[in-house]
């Protein structure tokens, strides 16, 4: 008896050593996949039309995960999100709506695993604005990224475009928010050129708020890297007027675009023409 007992024990032992030996072999294959696809995502890549189509009728796979593994579920959201570039990119408007609730129950499972990562806080923000959430929860969502990670630029580059589109379109609540991350981003410990990258494309919703908190700045090394940095990406910093903002620019950005040093008008003589 009890030698049927111990070769009983044996075999569902075994049995239940290849089936947990299968199943993490499942988990390792799959967050091998999952990351794999999101790190090739890296810079301004967006998923083609047809993966964000498949991403997003698929989505019940990405969220239907009973493990935590922060690599694959950070992952799985970098796609989530690119799959809404995807297909808004692509103009996939029946598909929108669906590829936003993939972000969020996504973000959500990422959530519920760790309530501290930051990103996922922005994500499921991101997808609440846009799903229509009310101003006041959005902006909670995305100050809690904030206080989780308020100084991380990984983060605060796709939270502060994040916050300036809600800046925007609901209003001046999301203020304080935006001066916040582009006080962090002033900060000398950051590169300017790092600066640049995050604030350029999104500085005429916040370009008044980046120029007061600019005039704070009172290491003249620091903003002279930042006045050559951003205007690469043509954000006027020091809040010249236009007209010497371009001609400054034109000029290959030698001195400052607050002095009166212009190019000289090599068309003066056209004044002349009709008389």
């Amino acid at each position: 008896m009890i030698r049927r007992i111990e070769g009983w024990f044996v075999r569902t032992f075994s049995i239940c050593a290849v089936i947990f030996g299968l199943s993490a072999l499942r988990v390792d294959m799959l967050t091998w996949q999952t990351v794999e696809l999101a790190s090739s995502l890296g810079g301004e890549k967006v998923l083609s039309t047809d993966a964000s189509a498949r991403i997003v009728n698929r989505g019940n796979t990405w969220t239907a995960v009973g493990y935590c593994r922060r690599d694959y579920l950070l992952a799985a959201g970098r796609i989530a999100a690119a799959a809404v570039d995807g297909v808004i990119a692509a103009g996939d408007i029946d598909r929108v709506a669906a590829a936003l609730d993939l972000l969020e129950r996504t973000a959500q499972a990422i959530l519920n695993c760790s309530p501290a990562e930051s990103i996922a806080w922005t994500w499921v923000a991101m997808a609440r604005s846009q799903l229509g959430g009310n101003d006041e929860y959005v902006e909670r969502l995305l100050a809690r990224s904030q206080w989780t990670a308020p100084s991380d630029l990984a983060v605060i580059s796709i939270r502060l475009p994040e916050i300036a589109r809600n800046l925007s379109r609901r209003g001046d609540l999301f203020a304080p928010l935006a001066r916040a991350d582009i006080r962090t981003l002033f900060a000398a410990e950051h590169s300017a050129w790092d600066t640049a990258r995050i604030l350029g494309p999104v500085f005429a919703w916040i370009g008044p708020i980046a120029q007061e908190e600019f005039r704070s700045i009172t290491d003249a090394l620091h903003r002279d890297a930042l006045i050559q940095s951003l205007g690469y990406q043509r954000a006027n910093i020091v809040g010249c007027t236009r007209e010497r903002f371009i001609d400054w620019l034109y000029r290959g950005q030698r001195g400052t675009c607050d002095t009166g040093d212009r190019i000289p008008d090599f068309d003066w003589s056209k004044s002349d023409q009709g008389k």
